[in-house]
């Protein structure tokens, strides 16, 4: 993995300003701050991770 300090303080940053709304809105279990897999392999991108109890459909969720 790359030095992605920055990009990590950044997605912190986001996601403290807004943890509360989006376990509440979304029914989100948990969140934290970790790195994209795409294809089945790791990448080197800083995400930030939710975990849900039951995972929906991209058609499921309504984004407002």
């Amino acid at each position: 993995m790359q030095d992605n300090h920055e990009d990590e303080d950044k997605a912190k940053d986001i996601l403290n300003r807004h943890r509360v709304e989006l376990k509440k809105k979304y029914l989100v279990e948990q969140t934290g701050i970790g790195y994209k897999i795409q294809n089945g392999k790791l990448t080197d991108t800083v995400a930030i991770l939710f975990y849900v109890k039951k995972k929906k459909n991209k058609d499921e969720l309504v984004l407002q």
